[in-house]
């Protein structure tokens, strides 16, 4: 993502529910000594720009933010979620506003979407003339059962998971795993063994969580 992010104005990470995008992007800014702005894709749906500074009371504009720092990255989380015309409009707007101020110490744009979601959003930031075009991808896949050892060692309790290549897609989620692990943890041991499908799961996921 680093590499990616120091070669391109702009990269989106594309992944499922629950693969870990939003805390893939966290980790970046957690690594980073850069400025940092986050924004949740979906409260920039139903406003304009000037309307979002006023609601988070911002003595500077973004355009005086942006343009007087070195430098730093810009999240936009959820691309997906969004959903209205003007949403776009003003995500396609940041963007380019920072896209003059991109360099590869300068700013930075990091962004998070479904890959199911990813033809519309792209089409939607066209007609808003935002250029995706220029950005690079990055796919996010399910973690390698082998790459779990840590994860076997601290939850034995989740072994059984190896057992259930059928219900792979669901269970290897991060989001689902860390559930499931912090379950256990409270000592609400789920039976991964009688679990026959993905039914399972859901009665499982509704009466310990919901």
């Amino acid at each position: 993502i680093e590499t990616e992010l120091s070669k391109a104005p702009a990269v989106c990470l594309l992944g499922g529910s629950g693969f870990g995008k939003t805390a893939f992007a966290k980790s970046i800014l957690q690594r980073s000594t850069l400025e940092t702005l986050w924004f949740d894709a979906q409260k920039l749906d139903s406003t304009d720009i000037a309307e979002f500074q006023a609601k988070h009371q911002l003595t500077h504009s973004l355009d005086e933010l942006m343009t007087n720092a070195a430098g730093g990255i810009v999240v936009i989380d959820g691309l997906d979620r969004v959903r209205s015309e003007q949403g776009f409009k003003n995500i396609a707007l940041l963007l380019k506003k920072l896209e003059p101020l991109w360099s590869p110490c300068g700013w930075k744009t990091l962004m998070t979407c479904q890959p199911e979601e990813w033809d519309r959003v792209q089409r939607e930031l066209f007609r808003a003339t935002a250029n995706p075009r220029s950005w690079s991808t990055l796919m996010l896949d399910l973690p390698k059962i082998g790459e779990l050892s840590p994860l076997w060692q601290a939850f034995p309790q989740l072994k059984p998971i190896y057992l259930r290549q059928d219900l792979y897609p669901i269970l290897l989620r991060p989001k689902v795993l860390d559930l499931l692990a912090n379950r256990i943890a409270l000592g609400n041991v789920p039976d991964l063994k009688n679990w026959v499908g993905e039914s399972d799961f859901i009665k499982w996921f509704w009466e310990s969580e919901i």
